[in-house]
Parts: C-alpha cells; structure tokens; sequence
C-alpha cells in the first residue's frame, strides 16, 4: 500500500470537506470504491471489484485487492474506502477540524482508520491527548465515537515534507472476531501525549485574538486559531466551534452562527454517547 500511495500527490485528487481543515492544510482523498448498488449484496467479493474506480484501478490495484481480501475474509459489508493524504505547508501545522466520520448515527458503522505512511511530527488526536500511529497500525472509530482530528507539524528544514496517508475502509455491522482482533493492542505510553488543561485566562486570550482576526476580515486565521486549541489543550471538540459560534453571534452572523452550533451539536452528540460508555470524559 505504501508503496503505491508515496507516489501520488494531493493534485488531481478529491477535495471533500474543504471547510474542515486549517488555512495551511491539503487534505485530499482517492476514493477507491464507487457507490453501491442497492440492487447487489456490499459483502460479495465480485461486486466490491466491479465497484472499483479508475484511480482504484491504475493508481491502487495491490491496495484494493488487499481491501477485497480483507473484507472476504472478516465477512465485511464496505460501504467505501478512500487513501486520504493530509500535506502540509513546509514547517507551518496543518489539521483537520474535529469531527466525526459519519453525520448520522446508524447502526453498528465502523471506519478504520489505517496508518500508511504516518511522518515525524503528524498525530491523531482525540480530546485531551494526541497520539503517534505508526506504519501499519489501526484506529477503529464506530459511529457516533468521540470526534478526532489529525495535525501534522512538518520537520522544519524540509522544503518538500511527505504527506500523511491513511487508508480510511467503512464497514457495517463488523463481526466480534474483527473487533476483538483490533482490540488486543495497546499503545505504550510514549506514543500518546496528555494536553495540559485550558484555564480561563488562556480562553479569555484566545477569544481576544479570534475576534481581532475576524473584525479585520480574516476568518481562515480565526477559524484555525480557534479549532488549534484542540490540539494543544483537553478541550472537548464541541468547545472550539461553541467558541466560534459564540463569536459569530457577537458580530451578528447569524446563518454562520447556526452552522456552527449544529457542528457543535453532532460532537456533544458524540461525547454524551462516550462518557455513557466510560462513566467520564477524558478531559
């Protein structure tokens, strides 16, 4: 897969959710898998490689064969699966905004999430911590899990930094073989990094900052001001666009204002369902 994927560059790929990565982020995806056919079982392996795109086809034959297998295998329903490649600006952050990989709720939804190529300085974060995947390793996310987000702070002195590349596969209803294979691995502890906490004055400083951007036109720097604080401090996800919401409203955005809320909606959504799980919120 690695081998297939390092090749590519985010030019010519899929721009999906544009609005849900920093000023300094290109995050493109290569959509491996075309729509299903309502008419025709997802979990049959002729019909997953008649699903398979062009890009599939010329760019990820061992990658989608390997998926095919995969699912054979495990007896997964795949709804899809994209290459998705996170480049940075050379020695400037770049991140996904906090969110989750489905809007809806539905069913036993999984999405695992498939470290390729994973370079120095490029995390995944849920709230509070921030954790190193390396090649090879799995994340699984079932729907309606904690909101996440990927930051990837290049080396600096490289003009040219790789990108960061994970296979993202969407399966239903995964079977308990699948989920307690996943399950056995533990990251060791020098692999996750603890955010310190959020103080007011912290909050008071940052809000100050945001609204200065936002009076003088600049609304990518606010955003990505705001939504950064999610990477450096044990914020729940819904707090940085609740902050944005709330300063939105103080300019008298309204129709901004609204979008923001139902973004900070779906993630409470998501963190009620994890702190009925764990009996607390890890932040």
């Amino acid at each position: 897969m690695r081998k297939e994927a390092l090749p590519y560059t985010v030019k010519g790929l899929t721009a999906d959710y544009e609005s849900y990565q920093s000023g300094s982020a290109s995050w493109r995806r290569a959509h491996l898998f075309g729509k299903p056919d309502r008419n025709l079982p997802l979990d049959n392996p002729e019909t997953l490689s008649k699903r398979r795109t062009e890009i599939a086809l010329t760019g990820f034959p061992a990658t989608t064969g390997m998926i095919i297998e995969f699912a054979q295998r495990y007896g997964l329903t795949l709804r899809s699966a994209t290459v998705n490649f996170l480049a940075p600006c050379p020695g400037v952050p770049a991140f996904l905004n906090p969110h989750i990989d489905t809007m809806t709720f539905m069913g036993n939804r999984v999405m695992l999430h498939c470290a390729i190529n994973v370079p120095e300085g490029a995390f995944l974060t849920v709230p509070g911590r921030s954790i190193k995947l390396e090649n090879g390793e799995v994340w699984r996310f079932a729907a309606g899990d904690i909101p996440h987000g990927a930051i990837y702070t290049p080396t600096e002195g490289y003009s040219n930094p790789e990108p960061r590349i994970v296979l993202v596969i969407d399966v239903l209803d995964p079977p308990e073989s699948l989920g307690e294979k996943l399950s056995k691995g533990r990251l060791p502890e020098s692999s996750v990094i603890k955010h310190k906490k959020f103080t007011p004055e912290e909050k008071k400083y940052a809000l100050n900052q945001a609204m200065e951007l936002l009076e003088n036109g600049k609304h990518q720097e606010a955003r990505d001001l705001i939504h950064g604080l999610f990477y450096r401090f044990a914020l729940p996800a819904s707090a940085t666009w609740k902050m944005l919401a709330d300063l939105y409203l103080t300019l008298g955005d309204y129709d901004e204002v609204e979008k923001l809320r139902q973004a900070a909606q779906l993630c409470r959504k998501s963190e009620q369902i994890e702190q009925m799980k764990s009996g607390q919120l890890a932040y």
